[in-house]
């Protein structure tokens, strides 16, 4: 099974399978290098892949290479090995399609995530995750409609998570439904009443509605319950700025 990238953080990388010489000790040494030295796991990785162990060494590269915030030339390897013949790929080749694509969201590229996202859901529709992943890059495409219809197909699987409430929320605020982004972020605050981000939202959606002493309070309480947060900071930068035109607006 394949671990998101973006979940993690790109820091940890995701193992390829339990088959073949990805599941070899040299593999296996070589992926667990990738959080505490990823440099020597690109050598390791380079080391197998003369060595003949070439779906394992690059595979290993690339987690390397996002490590080292080489996302463009880990997205490039991973699609690579995605549109590859090898028959070893098996049934892995979605969520090498699914890695391709986060790679490609952690690159700035989101049209190309976009693509990989839909084959990898094309090729493993059972994966729902994949519609959050797909809504985000949306997102950073421009693309809110989407964005929101992906994210509604992962509260269908998700009815309990509050991301992707939250994603919907900041979507539907870029799509002015301003009504409609209060309540999910109000779903969200149900779910997880101290949430920073959830708030900080909602200040937004708040003030864009013309409430604006609303809109402080919220921003006030962001910096209350997460004073060191990047959500308290723009919250800050927010408070001194509520009387202008332009809010800062949460990516």
């Amino acid at each position: 099974m394949f671990v998101s990238i973006l979940a993690l953080g790109a820091t940890s990388p995701a193992v390829m399978g339990q088959t073949g010489e990805d599941a070899s000790p040299s593999y296996a040494r070589c992926i667990d290098l990738v959080k505490t030295a990823p440099g020597a796991a690109m050598d390791m990785g380079l080391a197998l892949d003369r060595s003949g162990a070439k779906l394992g060494s690059r595979h290993c590269q690339a987690m390397a290479l996002i490590r080292l915030q080489q996302y463009a030339t880990a997205a490039g390897l991973l699609e690579s090995l995605a549109r590859s013949d090898d028959p070893a790929i098996g049934d892995r080749r979605a969520g090498l399609w699914a890695q391709t694509g986060q790679a490609l969201s952690l690159a700035g590229q989101p049209g190309r995530a976009i693509a990989a996202f839909s084959e990898a859901l094309r090729l493993n529709p059972a994966d729902r995750e994949l519609f959050i992943d797909r809504a985000i890059a949306r997102f950073d495409a421009g693309q809110y409609q989407a964005s929101a219809g992906d994210l509604g197909q992962a509260i269908a699987a998700f009815p309990t998570r509050s991301q992707p409430y939250l994603l919907r929320a900041r979507a539907l605020r870029k799509l002015g439904e301003m009504a409609a982004a209060l309540v999910d972020v109000e779903e969200v605050l149900v779910m997880e009443p101290m949430n920073a981000q959830a708030f900080f939202e909602r200040g937004l959606i708040r003030e864009l509605s013309g409430a604006h002493e609303a809109s402080r309070l919220d921003w006030q309480h962001v910096i209350e319950i997460a004073p060191g947060s990047r959500w308290a900071e723009l919250a800050r930068e927010n408070l001194r700025r509520s009387d202008a035109a332009e809010i800062t607006p949460m990516k």
